[in-house]
């Protein structure tokens, strides 16, 4: 269900529409869900937010892209999966190469 639910709030689509990349970054938030969060969430005017991460404002929230932080860790990941024969490197550079900011979509309401 936690995977699920991850899904929705990052993606807006069910863990069965996911693409590899899609994947790959909720595979990487278990160890350390807060801190890899793909997207941070803050009342605004609260902190310095670059300005090129913000996906999202509402009347009171920024919501904001913190997905640079676990690409480390989904290219671990990628790796694993290439060096385990569960995808090819081809798929796996191809995952790599995607945008994941642009595939986020918050549905935040105030």
């Amino acid at each position: 269900y936690g995977v699920e639910a991850a899904s929705q709030a990052y993606f807006d689509k069910s863990v069965t529409e996911l693409d590899l990349l899609e994947c790959v970054s909720l595979a990487s938030l278990p160890k350390s869900p807060n801190s890899y969060a793909l997207v941070k969430s803050y009342p605004i005017g609260t902190t310095e937010i670059d300005t090129k991460n913000i996906i999202k404002t509402t009347d009171t929230m920024e919501y904001v892209y913190n997905g640079d932080l676990s690409e480390g860790r989904r290219a671990q990941t990628l790796y694993n999966m290439v060096d385990q024969g569960y995808i090819t490197q081809e798929e796996s550079d191809k995952a790599a190469s995607k945008n994941l900011k642009k595939k986020i979509k918050i549905s935040a309401h105030d």
